[in-house]
């Protein structure tokens, strides 16, 4: 989201009800693809991100009122959508494998990159799926959505120190499986 958009959510939130509905429209515009992906990684599962995302913008939207602006707007949403896909990998059982290596693989391959490339995404999203949820919210966090150290420790409500050692942790059990 750009400061601008996050501007011009603020500014709409202080409207009347429609510039609030105004408001998260944009919110949800800009944060959509951000938010649907965070969840994929999490959960590991198509239908459980859609899922996730849809009761992320759920609890967005009833808890936008009450947004302080003391951080980020962006921020602030990522949290929510995060805390949402972790509850939701947490109920699914901890047995079940993950779907995600089907799915993500072959997302955004285009017919250049062959087989061999296809195999490769296959190989690193089979092992992603191994990785805890937790793992998988700092990797996703900082590898896709290029978020700060900072921003990672206020979205996962964690130290700074905490989003290291995970993204270590997991950098490592990756360099194991592959």
């Amino acid at each position: 989201m750009t400061p601008e958009v996050e501007q011009q959510v603020l500014t709409a939130l202080r409207g009347d009800s429609v510039a609030k509905q105004h408001a998260f429209r944009l919110l949800f515009d800009s944060l959509r693809k951000s938010v649907t992906a965070t969840c994929l990684h999490i959960t590991g599962g198509e239908a459980e991100a859609q899922d996730a995302a849809q009761e992320a913008f759920i609890a967005i939207h009833q808890a936008l009122p009450r947004f302080r602006e003391e951080a980020k707007l962006s921020t602030w949403a990522l949290q929510i959508a995060v805390h949402v896909a972790l509850r939701t990998r947490r109920r699914q059982r901890a047995d079940e494998p993950i779907e995600e290596a089907a799915h993500v693989a072959d997302r955004g391959l285009s017919p250049e990159h062959g087989a061999e490339g296809r195999q490769l995404g296959r190989r690193l999203s089979l092992a992603i799926s191994k990785l805890s949820a937790e793992q998988r919210a700092v990797l996703a966090l900082f590898a896709v959505e290029g978020l700060s150290q900072k921003d990672i420790a206020e979205i996962l409500v964690i130290p700074e120190g905490t989003v290291w050692s995970r993204l270590h942790a997991a950098r490592k059990r990756l360099q194991e499986l592959l």
